[in-house]
């Protein structure tokens, strides 16, 4: 059945719409395991654990959102159209996103330390830290898969 699709978005469209239908098959599968997972703590745990999971859930994304501010995908172009600013790019970069992803890290920290957004749990601030620190290597997992993205698209245009 995916054959049956693919080939019928090469045969009918362009290069950049099977990018983007590969890209809307992922997003969609990440929803339905997100789906799956809420679905499946609210039946085994509970009510209280399911809130717990969505509060640090939303907490991450809305963090990583703020501290990847689209530099892996600048990056990729980049290392497409201009191959030799490669290590200038990934040093700038990595200059801005471990910063700003630690400056991040912190004022959540400090607003979730001093709000009441605090729900109460044992151990909550370690765990978040634990949380907060998985975004940051997340962030850098990121932007080595967009070096990665980029060189192998170089790779297939040369």
């Amino acid at each position: 059945m995916i054959k049956l699709i693919k080939h019928f978005f090469k045969k009918n469209t362009g290069e950049t719409s099977g990018h983007l239908f590969k890209t809307f098959f992922v997003y969609g599968f990440i929803a339905l395991t997100i789906i799956i997972v809420k679905i499946l703590i609210a039946r085994f745990y509970g009510q209280e654990e399911l809130g717990i999971f969505t509060f640090f859930f939303s907490l991450v994304s809305l963090i990583f959102l703020f501290t990847s501010f689209g530099l892996p995908e600048a990056l990729t172009q980049t290392i497409i159209k201009v191959p030799e600013k490669l290590y200038n790019s990934l040093k700038k970069v990595i200059l801005l996103i471990i910063p700003s992803t630690i400056f991040f890290i912190l004022l959540t920290l400090i607003v979730i330390t001093y709000t009441p957004l605090n729900p109460g749990i044992k151990h909550f601030n370690f765990a978040f830290v634990l949380l907060l620190s998985l975004i940051l290597f997340i962030s850098l997992l990121i932007l080595f898969c967009a070096v990665i993205n980029g060189l192998l698209v170089l790779h297939l245009i040369h």
